[in-house]
């Protein structure tokens, strides 16, 4: 009569069927999507790095050819073009990272 008065969270009645071999493939289960997961950033971050080591190729490359032909004039504006969007991008992933809660 007492337990018809209780209240609170019940148990999943699939845990009382539980055995070792199902703990053993949710771990298992579990290892492989960390994996994956760690795959995917690592992934994330190699591509990155190369699109943003392109980039700089790119600048660094009309950089040069502006000052070999003495385009000074030229050569500001596209330093300027450049300072402004690299520090909106930096900007710009700053605060997704403070808002994702992230750092580093």
């Amino acid at each position: 009569m007492v337990a018809s008065f209780q209240s609170g969270p019940t148990a999943n009645p699939l845990f009382s069927k539980m055995e070792s071999k199902h703990v053993d493939q949710i771990l298992e289960l579990a290892v492989r999507d960390s994996e994956r997961e760690h795959e995917f950033r690592l992934k994330r971050s190699t591509h990155t790095l190369w699109m943003l080591g392109a980039i700089l190729v790119a600048v660094l490359l009309l950089c040069w050819l502006l000052l070999g032909y003495g385009d000074t004039e030229s050569l500001e504006n596209v330093l300027t073009a450049v300072l402004a969007f690299a520090s909106g991008a930096g900007l710009g992933y700053g605060t997704g990272r403070y808002k994702a809660g992230t750092s580093g």
